[in-house]
């Protein structure tokens, strides 16, 4: 091979001649680079995925257990509503107690919705939550013309409530929201 025809091969064949037929050109070379880059890319295409799947499952997580708060949420209100309206109609002399569990359980739910919610659903059940130390107070005192008209603020403010979920979730009906059955 002579310096003209360095350009057709490129330096390294005029430097060491039968470079590429003997290294480049035979095949198990060339296998094996092929073998290379296809790991090289399935690799990459691995790690993509895997990467896409994580975010995927953590999106569906942080989906189900809003879905939970969300229900817990909704059925110790509904507990605490009826035993407000039970305490309300009640002649116990005792009423504060009857009213302990179900207003420690509504707190616990509300202090887990706070931490998993987003902005809107957390201002929704804050007003929802607002209605019930007045609706507490006017059960204990056996008030029913009061708890009949906190009772229906505590409807609205729970439609309320159940719209902001709907639109965070994306949800049509309520069916995933009815609170459980106890």
């Amino acid at each position: 091979m002579t310096p003209s025809d360095a350009h057709k091969t490129g330096v390294l064949a005029y430097h060491y001649p039968g470079f590429f037929r003997e290294v480049l050109m035979s095949a198990e070379y060339v296998g094996l680079l092929g073998t290379a880059l296809g790991a090289a890319i399935a690799a990459g295409v691995n790690l993509l995925l895997s990467r896409q799947n994580v975010k995927s499952e953590d999106r569906q997580w942080t989906r189900n257990a809003r879905q939970n708060a969300y229900k817990e949420f909704l059925s110790a209100g509904t507990l605490l509503h009826r035993a407000c309206e039970q305490v309300a109609e009640s002649t116990e002399p005792d009423k504060v107690q009857l009213l302990a569990t179900p207003t420690v359980d509504f707190d616990e739910a509300y202090i887990v919705l706070q931490i998993v919610s987003d902005r809107s659903v957390f201002l929704a059940a804050r007003e929802y939550n607002y209605w019930f130390p007045d609706f507490e107070q006017a059960a204990l005192a056996g008030n029913s013309e009061e708890v009949k008209k906190i009772g229906r603020e505590l409807r609205a403010a729970r439609h309320s409530f159940l719209a902001a979920v709907r639109r965070e979730q994306g949800l049509a009906t309520d069916k995933e929201l009815l609170p459980a059955l106890r």
